[in-house]
């Protein structure tokens, strides 16, 4: 291929423009021509190539992929009937369990021809088993934090809608002391149960270019001369080239790269792969024999866990570490975060007459409070005949009734007080007024609170011997 003429001068000397530009090294050869069309032998030329010294060097690359995490829900449905007579006073229970290391959210639907007799003639009852065997009543009627009663639109069904609950024995009671019309009720009790344990995860995919990409030292790699080195990848226990496109199977994912260096990684998405990483090895080769060697670690992430990377160790899985940093044990479970605090409200001096003390509190932003209310005092079982606690919510600048505790509701819950658990409390201020009759002699009672607060899907895990998980 002729890359361009010229007119030797009368000096012998001449200049020749090419008409492409010849500056990686080529072997050139220039040859003359006389008048009569001779050519002489070829002169051998090399031409200049200014990127000759430059090395091959590749960089350590540090991405990150996501999983999203979900708890795994199952829906369990129970279905029965009963008849109602005309003016006959009726009680009908509907009893479940919520298996340890689930919630549940629980929804009976009452069917009845008579359904707004059902509504106004009926008390719906949410109740859990406390540690004696004995059933509690955690709220009654049809409206408060942990119940909701509602005619469904149609008026053709009764829907009671609980509050999302934790382990333990419950049960739904439906009490009338009668009807004004004789009807029959097609029964459907709904759980929808949440595991704290198993989860399903949904990945998300990372790309980037290993080659111009800045690596964990805040440089691009150098492909040597003529920046014509291509990338190999670590694919079993030799490298290949990456050509167009190789894909490698990892431990938590698969990594398909080419010999450009663009890749993309992709997660399995479990959830037992949040806070590990994976590593991978490429090689620069160059024409020329240059060979450099560098590692992409891929860290995978997620936005429901909070995890401790290494600053110094690329290759080291993430250390979750719970609200305390506990570092003690190693192993990596996922559970909603709980906070419990307990604090003494204050001590009333009852007298012969009776006492009322009111108290505030409040369930912090972004969590659920389960509060638990505990009364003692040197007299208290003389005084729990007469004693009523009540639990009131800040509701558009006013305290609203949540409910109404007597004294002969309240259990033993050691340590000689008496007290009761309010469930599922939403973030907000809060009332308990504790009110007692009066004693032959005057005495104190004390109120204690001892609140379980509740975060979604934070990531708990530790850390045991100087391993990581």
């Amino acid at each position: 291929m002729v890359l361009g003429t010229a007119t030797v001068a009368s000096n012998g000397s001449f200049s020749v423009n090419l008409n492409a530009a010849q500056l990686k090294g080529q072997a050139l050869s220039v040859t003359l021509t006389d008048s009569a069309g001779n050519v002489s032998a070829g002169a051998a030329v090399v031409a200049p190539n200014p990127n000759a010294s430059l090395p091959v060097i590749a960089t350590d690359n540090l991405a990150q992929a996501e999983v999203a995490l979900a708890p795994v829900v199952a829906r369990q449905s129970y279905s029965d009937s009963f008849s109602a007579a005309l003016n006959t006073s009726f009680t009908q229970y509907y009893t479940f369990n919520i298996a340890s290391g689930t919630t549940a959210h629980p929804v009976l639907t009452l069917t009845s021809a008579n359904a707004v007799g059902l509504l106004n003639g009926a008390t719906v009852s949410l109740q859990v088993k406390n540690a004696a065997g004995a059933w509690v009543t955690l709220a009654s009627g049809n409206s408060s934090s942990l119940l909701q009663v509602s005619l469904l639109t149609g008026g053709a069904a009764v829907q009671a809608n609980l509050a999302t609950l934790q382990a333990g024995d419950y049960r739904i009671a439906l009490n009338s002391t009668g009807l004004n019309l004789a009807t029959s009720v097609a029964s459907q009790l709904q759980l929808d149960v949440t595991s704290l344990t198993q989860f399903t995860g949904t990945p998300t995919a990372v790309s980037g270019n290993l080659v111009t990409d800045l690596g964990v030292n805040g440089q691009a790699d150098s492909l040597g001369p003529d920046q014509s080195a291509t990338v190999s990848i670590l694919k079993g226990s030799s490298y290949v080239a990456a050509g167009s496109g190789t894909t490698v199977q990892g431990l938590y994912g698969t990594l398909t790269i080419d010999g450009a260096g663009n890749y993309t990684y992709t997660p399995t998405g479990t959830a037992s792969s949040v806070g590990k990483v994976d590593t991978f090895t490429y090689e620069l080769v160059h024409s020329n024999g240059l060979v450099s060697t560098a590692r992409l670690y891929v860290r995978i992430d997620s936005p429901q866990a909070t995890e401790t990377w290494s600053n110094t160790n690329l290759g080291a899985n993430a250390t979750v570490v719970d609200a305390t940093n506990d570092v003690a044990s190693s192993a990596l479970t996922l559970v909603p975060r709980e906070v419990v605090t307990t604090s003494t409200l204050g001590t009333q001096s009852v007298l012969v007459g009776g006492s009322s003390a009111t108290y505030t509190t409040s369930v912090a932003a972004g969590t659920t409070g389960d509060l638990t209310i505990s009364l003692s005092s040197a007299n208290l079982l003389s005084l729990l005949g007469s004693v009523q606690v009540q639990l009131y919510q800040q509701i558009n600048g006013s305290y609203q009734l949540v409910r109404t505790i007597s004294g002969s509701s309240l259990v033993a819950i050691g340590g000689g007080a008496y007290g009761v658990t309010v469930q599922g409390q939403v973030a907000g201020n809060y009332q308990i007024k504790v009110t007692s009759g009066g004693l032959g002699v005057a005495t104190s009672l004390t109120t204690t609170l001892d609140q379980h607060r509740n975060r979604a899907w934070p990531v708990r895990g530790r850390q045991r011997n100087g391993g990581q998980r």
